[in-house]
């Protein structure tokens, strides 16, 4: 788009000395508009083109001011700049916020507006004269204006029916740039399929070698069904590779017609129970000899089974047995006689003519010693729980002979008075 030139400044209301607004229509960027002092609301300077001419785009530097607008005349009808009728051709636009100009920053933004930002009715007529406002009611502090302004006419004909010339990059710095193919700017769904099967049958034409690996397996079939097979079976050993009989295999095993599935699972065949024999009468077997024949449960044991006292019968597993404890201490003493009260035993502190048992810790205590030339029965504290863990009365001494010997000994004290010395103080 061609940039619109700038004849002279027609009027304004206010400029610096340095930054006057001649410096508008140079091309040097770093001349600039502002006002001749600071805190003025408002200023507007207003310029004259070479000709009239239609404004497609504007290109507006800023340089402190808050909002910019910009207004379009003519000079045909003779009016000075103060009395001519001006239409908007770019509304007020925001180039600061508040908060940047209390504090001065960004105040050289750039921006363009183009032919959607200005205003239709005024963008298509021809203008010759242009006025600039500018404000910055947020400071006081310095003086602001513009950095440049620039005004463009729409494209010409020839620019826009003209195609874009295409401009090649071979080289970047020291890489060389690849080539770029035609086909991939114009992706379309299976275009990459159908560009391999193109190269591949296009390479397959080239390829003078001869047929392809399928037809000469396809020939060497047909020819080995016309021969004998002795010749047949010679000719593929030496002709035929590996790989192409495991081809061919795969091949004629697809030929082949599906097997029909089976109907379900195999049988399991279950073995024959001999049938238990029955009385004349036609009365049932025993129980005896159903149990011959279906074979004793799994995990039933030979041992005869010993009854268990249930919740109520727990109280008088140790009925008539009063107990004594020696060499025990708290919290474990207390455990040990709750179990033994709970079981039906009564308890003495120390040794009574009517006291049965003397629970001991270990040998030689002064009770152990009391009791052990009384005669009486001395036991270790593994009787006690044993009895209350299988909720039965166990023998401690010739009481029955159901228990492993090894276990009775667990339980008698007085047979062994070598397991330990009494510790000092220990009753």
């Amino acid at each position: 788009m061609p940039e619109i030139s700038l004849r002279h400044v027609v009027s304004c209301s206010s400029q610096d000395s340095t930054h006057c607004a001649e410096n508008l229509l140079k091309a040097d960027t770093y001349r600039k508009w502002r006002a001749a002092k600071a805190g003025e609301k408002t200023i507007s300077v207003v310029l004259q083109l070479e000709k009239e001419e239609q404004i497609h785009r504007i290109d507006i530097g800023n340089d402190g001011s808050a909002f910019v607008e910009v207004l379009v005349g003519s000079s045909a009808g003779g009016a000075t700049a103060g009395e001519q009728d001006y239409e908007v051709l770019l509304v007020t636009s925001s180039f600061m916020s508040p908060s940047e100009s209390r504090s001065g920053s960004n105040p050289n933004r750039v921006r363009f507006f183009g032919p959607d930002k200005l205003v239709r009715a005024a963008a298509e007529k021809r203008w010759d004269r242009v006025k600039i406002v500018c404000s910055q009611p947020y400071s006081k502090d310095s003086p602001y204006g513009l950095s440049f302004v620039r005004f463009h006419s729409p494209p010409d004909k020839e620019e826009v029916e003209a195609p874009s010339q295409k401009v090649t990059v071979t080289k970047l710095g020291q890489f060389r740039v690849k080539e770029e193919d035609d086909s991939a700017n114009s992706l379309k769904p299976g275009a990459l399929f159908f560009s391999r099967i193109n190269k591949t049958s296009s390479a397959s034409a080239s390829d003078p070698a001869g047929p392809s690996y399928a037809a000469a397996t396809l020939q060497a079939s047909n020819a080995g069904s016309s021969a004998s097979p002795v010749s047949k079976a010679l000719g593929s050993s030496s002709k035929e590779s590996p790989k192409g009989k495991r081809k061919l295999d795969l091949n004629l095993e697809d030929r082949k017609p599906p097997s029909k599935p089976s109907a379900g699972p195999p049988a399991l065949k279950r073995p024959k129970l001999p049938i238990p024999s029955r009385s004349p009468a036609g009365a049932p077997a025993s129980a005896s000899a159903q149990k011959a024949v279906l074979g004793k449960p799994q995990g039933e044991s030979s041992e005869p089974r010993v009854a268990r006292a249930g919740p109520q019968d727990l109280g008088k597993i140790l009925q008539g047995v009063v107990v004594v404890l020696s060499g025990f201490q708290n919290p474990f003493r207390s455990e040990l006689r709750d179990k033994a009260l709970e079981l039906g035993a009564k308890y003495r502190p120390d040794w009574t003519p009517d006291s049965t048992h003397l629970i001991c810790a270990f040998a030689n205590t002064p009770k152990y010693s009391q009791v052990l030339g009384l005669g009486g029965r001395i036991v270790r504290k593994e009787w006690v729980l044993d009895c209350y863990r299988m909720r039965r009365r166990l023998p401690s001494r010739g009481e029955g002979l159901t228990m492993p010997p090894t276990r009775q000994l667990t339980h008698l004290l007085s047979l062994s008075p070598e397991l330990g010395d009494a510790e000092p103080g220990a009753s």
